[in-house]
C-alpha cells in the first residue's frame, strides 16, 4: 500500500529503486504511516529516532539497504551509509555482531548530526560496539578501517583505553 510499494518490493533486485528508497528515508521529512517496512524502520534510522527492533528488522531483513550500492547478498565489505550509521548508533540496547564489525572495518564513514550530547551519545555509540572492538584489538587492530572523522577519533581513543586494561 501506498506509492512506495512497488518501490518496496523490487528494492533488493534494483538500484535504483534501492536508491529512491533510501533517500525518502533520509530527507523524508516525517514518516508515513501508509508505508511498509523496510522504509519506516529506514526513517527512524536516518532521523536518530529508531531502536534497537528496528536495527534488528533491517538487519534481519534488508540489510543491503543499510550499506552503499549493495545487492541482498552483497553487503560484506561495503561501507555503511553514513546517515544510516550515525543513527544506528543513537539507539539504545544492542547490535548486531556483524553490523559492530561493520562499523570497525568496512571504512565507513559516520554522520555525527544526529548526536546531541556529545559526551553520552558517543559513550553509548562505543558501548554499542564494544564487543567487535575488543575482538578486533585482541586479534588484529590493523582491520580498523574507518574513515577520518569524529567517529574514528572516539574509536582510536577506546583502543587505547583497551590496551591499556589488556596490560594491567
Amino acid at each position: 500500500s501506498g506509492m512506495f510499494a512497488p518501490l518496496l518490493r523490487t528494492s533488493h533486485q534494483n538500484p535504483a529503486a534501492q536508491r529512491i528508497v533510501i533517500h525518502v528515508a533520509i530527507h523524508g521529512d516525517d514518516v508515513n504511516t501508509k508505508w511498509r517496512e523496510p522504509l519506516p524502520s529506514l526513517w527512524a534510522l536516518a532521523h536518530g529516532k529508531g531502536t534497537a527492533a528496528h536495527v534488528d528488522k533491517m538487519w534481519n531483513s534488508h540489510r543491503h539497504l543499510l550499506f552503499e550500492g549493495c545487492a541482498r547478498d552483497t553487503v560484506k565489505g561495503a561501507p555503511l551509509i553514513p546517515s544510516l550509521a550515525g543513527g544506528i548508533l543513537c539507539v539504545s540496547g544492542v547490535i548486531p555482531y556483524e553490523l559492530q564489525e561493520a562499523f570497525l572495518t568496512c571504512d565507513c564513514s559516520v554522520d555525527m548530526a544526529k548526536f546531541e550530547d556529545i559526551t553520552e551519545d558517543y559513550g553509548r555509540a562505543i558501548k554499542l560496539i564494544r564487543k567487535a572492538l575488543e575482538d578486533v584489538v585482541k586479534h588484529d587492530d590493523s582491520k580498523i578501517k574507518i574513515k577520518e572523522g569524529t567517529f574514528k577519533t572516539a574509536v582510536m581513543q577506546e583502543v587505547i583505553k583497551i590496551k591499556a586494561q589488556d596490560r594491567t
